[in-house]
């Protein structure tokens, strides 16, 4: 596989885990537990497989920068064309992630509210106590 391909399946890769990532955004509730896990998991997979990707990529570093150096010539403008489409995924796959990341707070707080408002309701219940009097006066009309 030369570097070309490397970058290629790169893109592909940050490409279907944001598409994995915006689908669990869509709906209208976040997908339940065992699905979303599911799909954090492949996602983290495809992720790993990107970033082996990466470091297989033939590099020279110099003044802080990282340069491909398994690219000929002839190859260039392909190479700067993925590059940008990565950069461009991952810029969106960062804002999708933040989205995911406050939906999935906003999810946890309302469960935590909702938990709050049962152990109130159950200390309600608790302390109830239903008035079962009766009126066993009468009045003495013979007196």
């Amino acid at each position: 596989m030369n570097d070309i391909d490397r970058l290629a399946e790169m893109a592909e890769l940050y490409q279907k885990c944001l598409d994995i990532t915006s689908a669990a955004l869509s709906g209208e509730s976040l997908p339940d537990e065992d699905e979303l896990t599911g799909l954090l998991q492949t996602r983290r997979k495809m992720l790993s497989r990107a970033l082996s990707l990466e470091n297989a990529l033939k590099t020279k570093s110099e003044d802080g920068s990282r340069y491909l150096t398994g690219i000929k010539p002839e190859a260039e403008n392909r190479a700067s064309g993925l590059l940008d489409r990565i950069r461009s995924l991952m810029n969106s796959l960062v804002k999708t992630d933040e989205a995911l990341k406050e939906r999935l707070e906003k999810g946890l707080a309302s469960v935590g509210d909702d938990l709050n408002a049962i152990r109130k309701g159950q200390s309600v219940l608790k302390a109830y106590a239903p008035f079962r009097g009766g009126a066993s006066y009468f009045v003495d009309r013979h007196g």
